[in-house]
């Protein structure tokens, strides 16, 4: 089944798209949750001050029943007339008197409807039903009976604190609310008490005139005193300061002359569509951003892709001999770094090459010099075509330019001026080659060199190793398996000889596969022409190297092939002594 390829660009349009759509997520829950918890704060500091507003107004009122009560029942009159001390007719009098006084006072304040009556002990006393009337009229109050028997002197009718019988007389529609003071004539001796009774709507009238959409209402033990509002927004008790309930936030301060608690609602989704309007121009801020960000990186990975495709076709002309190719922009990035590394490369051919055409004095030395710089067009067409993929797929990942960075190193140690190099060197362009090949498997691929410090300084071809690790990793990579590369280099080995190893843990070699390279190596070190495997197209590289190492050492250079169940190994065996001083065997390139 052929993969479906997608470009780099649509790749790209999908990761930010994602991105940016994930940081609008995720900053619009994160900024929703901090605009609605400083809305909500802010909106119970306003809210809870207006309250306390609201009941410093109707706690003044309050005192100023609480004052005339206490006033009133000091009043001599009161006394003589709860006491019954004096004689009818001076009663009457004094009754009249009263009356006159109730009136001034309950006038005075008009705006709470307040209504003063005297509670007398004795049920002998003449009852007037606008000054006194008997206590035992209300001896089915179950408030004031337990008032009576409290130590108090004074308590609103609703206070449930000190009196627990007191929510028997709360009703759902509070009226009045009356305010009882004991008229004391001893120490312990009480003559009666003093009632005066406001009215519930007056003494809320600050509620009833707020014009906000907030409910207002005023509660004893979560049931209503009075309601300004919507009734269905009453709680189902007070839980603080403010909370949230049913969709509904409320905000409470405590009126403690009463026991009670004035408390404000205000729906949710109204603070909720505040918040959301704040945070809509921040996420479009931000959705704007992440579209000039995709924007700029699109720009920039199409330069990148422009340069590569440019690379590609360089690459792909080269095995049909155009070396007159068009390579991208140089720059200071991977795709610069290759470009100059491929430009020099085909420079080098080039000038090789001419030098060859011209020169046949030297037929061995120029003939070496051009198989060395013989790279597979194969090997840096699949390679530049695989990063080209890796860059779309992936995004370009940090892996990827690094193996860009290996391939180039490659290349460039290839066009290098000497046909040898040390083994130090080579150690290190082999390390570069496996890291770029370990890229293209997946990271799979590992190597391990074994190099004494006495053979550092010797002299080998320029790329020896390469097409042994190549060929290695082209036939024992098993997919999905890792692949342990191994490379020893040992000077103890008969004699006058230098050995050096190239061990992989892959799939292994059978014998005919053996016998069968080991003939076509031995085939191409004495042709003048190295050719690939017919049935599979590889090999030239194995090929060439065998012809190089014949040109160079003579029958002095054997490579041998060793096969089994822990995988392959490769020997060349070279003259010490020639390594060692960088010298050479120059043999009848046409010996048999």
């Amino acid at each position: 089944m052929t993969r479906r390829h997608v470009p780099l660009t649509a790749q790209l349009n999908r990761i930010f798209g994602a991105v940016i759509l994930l940081t609008c997520v995720i900053l619009s829950v994160f900024s929703y949750r901090m605009n609605m918890q400083a809305h909500i704060a802010s909106q119970t500091a306003q809210s809870v001050l207006l309250l306390r507003t609201m009941a410093q107004s109707i706690n003044a009122q309050m005192a100023q029943v609480e004052i005339i009560a206490q006033e009133t029942a000091y009043d001599e009159d009161v006394i003589s007339l709860l006491r019954m001390e004096r004689l009818p007719e001076q009663i009457v009098s004094i009754v009249a008197t009263m009356d006159q006084k109730f009136q001034r006072t309950e006038a005075y304040l008009a705006g709470l409807g307040l209504d003063i009556v005297l509670l007398s002990e004795d049920d002998a006393a003449v009852e007037s039903y606008n000054v006194i009337v008997h206590g035992s009229r209300l001896s089915e109050d179950p408030f004031y009976q337990a008032f009576l028997d409290s130590p108090e002197i004074a308590a609103w009718g609703l206070s449930a604190q000190t009196f627990p019988f007191s929510s028997a007389v709360l009703s759902e529609s509070v009226e009045a609310i009356p305010y009882y003071y004991k008229v004391m004539v001893g120490l312990n001796a009480r003559a009666g008490v003093v009632r005066c009774q406001v009215e519930a709507g007056k003494l809320f009238a600050a509620l009833s005139e707020y014009e906000g959409s907030e409910s207002l209402m005023v509660l004893s033990e979560a049931r209503p005193l009075f309601v300004h509002g919507d009734a269905a927004d009453v709680p189902e008790q007070v839980r603080g300061e403010s909370w949230q309930e049913d969709g509904k936030i409320y905000f409470a301060v405590g009126l403690d002359a009463l026991d009670a608690t004035l408390v404000m609602c205000a729906p949710y989704a109204a603070i909720q569509s505040l918040v959301m309007r704040d945070i809509v121009l921040s996420i479009g801020l931000i959705a704007l951003s992440g579209i000039v960000l995709l924007l700029a990186a699109r720009r920039v990975v199409t330069a990148v892709l422009r340069r590569l495709h440019a690379l590609t076709d360089a690459v792909t002309a080269i095995p049909d001999g155009n070396y007159s190719v068009s390579l991208p922009e140089d720059g200071p990035d991977e795709v610069g770094q290759l470009a100059r590394a491929f430009g020099s490369l085909i420079a080098r051919v080039k000038e090789y090459y001419g030098a060859l055409l011209h020169q046949e004095k030297d037929k061995r030395t120029a003939q070496a010099m051009a198989l060395q710089y013989q790279i597979n067009p194969h090997f840096l067409f699949n390679s530049l075509y695989w990063l080209q993929l890796q860059m779309e797929e992936q995004g370009v990942d940090p892996a990827l330019t690094a193996s860009i960075e290996s391939l180039g190193r490659v290349l460039h140690y290839n066009v290098l001026g000497s046909r040898e190099a040390m083994l130090s060197e080579e150690e290190e362009q082999i390390w570069a080659y496996v890291d770029f090949a370990s890229a293209t498997k997946d990271h799979q691929v590992s190597l391990a060199v074994d190099l004494p410090e006495a053979l550092r300084s010797a002299r080998i071809l320029r790329f020896t190793l390469q097409p042994l690790l190549e060929n290695a990793i082209r036939h024992g990579y098993v997919p999905g398996e890792p692949l342990h590369l191994r490379v020893a280099f040992d000077a103890g080995f008969a004699g006058d000889r230098l050995e050096i190893a190239v061990h992989n843990d892959g799939r292994p070699m059978s014998q005919d596969q053996i016998a069968e390279l080991q003939e076509r190596l031995d085939a191409a070190a004495l042709d003048g022409i190295p050719t690939a495997d017919r049935r599979t197209g590889h090999g030239t590289a194995l090929n060439n190297l065998a012809r190089r190492l014949y040109l160079t050492y003579g029958d002095a250079a054997q490579i041998s092939f060793e096969s089994g169940p822990n995988g392959t190994c490769v020997r060349i065996l070279l003259p010490l002594s020639i390594c060692m001083r960088g010298g050479a065997v120059h043999e009848d390139p046409d010996r048999r």
